[in-house]
């Protein structure tokens, strides 16, 4: 919010360092873990994989926030998903 809130210029991207980057197949894995869904998930290998990444600069945020310590992907995930299903009690998979 900082960001949105303090930014002046037209282009900011907010996204993640090279370093940090996770393939879709990462993350749906670590939802489906989350959710306790890993041995009913599957993949339709009949489909093309798609581009693979995208790899951005972030320098500009980077510049902007500073000494900021970003929450993980799997920690974000996962408080995501406990957060969902503690609203959603009568939720069956």
């Amino acid at each position: 919010m900082i960001i949105l809130e303090n930014h002046s210029e037209d282009n900011i991207i907010l996204s993640v360092p090279e370093t940090h980057e996770k393939s879709i197949e990462y993350i749906a894995q670590c939802i489906a873990r989350s959710f306790d869904y890993m041995d009913r998930m599957r993949f339709d290998t009949n489909y093309s994989d798609g581009q693979y990444k995208k790899t951005v600069s972030i320098q500009k945020l980077i510049n902007l926030i500073g000494d900021f310590k970003f929450t993980s992907l799997e920690e974000g995930i996962q408080k995501t998903v406990q957060w969902f299903i503690n609203k959603n009690n009568n939720l069956t998979l």
